[in-house]
């Protein structure tokens, strides 16, 4: 995987990146896509899934909507399309304020609380409350979101190196990463390159 996303060398502008599978098909599929490598990578990144967050959003009141309606039932969707899936992590924070507002009856959330703040805020949103302030939504929004990306690529590290992948030779060059050719890197795949 990490060979399609160096597709083209360091500066390529292109990458192949890993569709999530839909149902149980066997194989795996990848589409190429911008590639981003500046220095604001992780800014433009959260923005767009800002959207995909605003995407699920709509597709949750879609569903809270199908329920109170007489529109014919559709099992799955109307099963999962209530929480976030793609962003599921944004789940848990809604789980978290929802949790918290049962036990915490009438009393306003602590601002200092980012977590449970961006959870009440995305419920608000959901609800379709008017009230809500937009700007400080998405700057909540995408701060967590900006975290879970740091936090992913972290774990996806530890896994590479728990399995294996990531050894190093007394160069401090990848073993099994040889073949690995990063361009503007004088030939050497280390964790700096990567």
């Amino acid at each position: 995987m990490l060979q399609n996303y160096f597709y083209g060398g360091a500066n390529s502008l292109w990458a192949f990146y890993r569709v999530p599978m839909l149902s149980n098909k066997p194989s795996e599929e990848y589409i190429r896509f911008r590639r981003y490598i500046d220095s604001d990578y992780q800014e433009e990144i959260s923005r767009l899934l800002m959207n995909v967050a605003y995407q699920e959003i709509d597709r949750i009141q879609t569903c809270r909507q199908r329920q109170n309606s007489d529109v014919e039932h559709i099992k799955s969707f109307d099963k999962n399309g209530q929480k976030f899936m793609f962003l599921d992590y944004l789940q848990e924070y809604l789980d978290e304020y929802l949790k918290w507002r049962e036990s915490h009856p009438g009393e306003e959330v602590d601002k200092t609380n980012g977590a449970l703040l961006l959870g009440k805020m995305l419920n608000d949103r959901i609800e379709g409350v008017q009230s809500l302030d937009r700007e400080q939504f998405e700057d909540l929004l995408q701060k967590y979101i900006i975290e879970n990306m740091n936090e992913r690529f972290r774990d996806y590290m530890k896994y590479l190196k728990a399995e294996g992948v990531l050894e190093q030779d007394e160069n401090g060059n990848y073993i099994h990463l040889a073949d690995l050719k990063i361009e503007g890197t004088n030939g050497r795949s280390t964790e700096e390159n990567l």
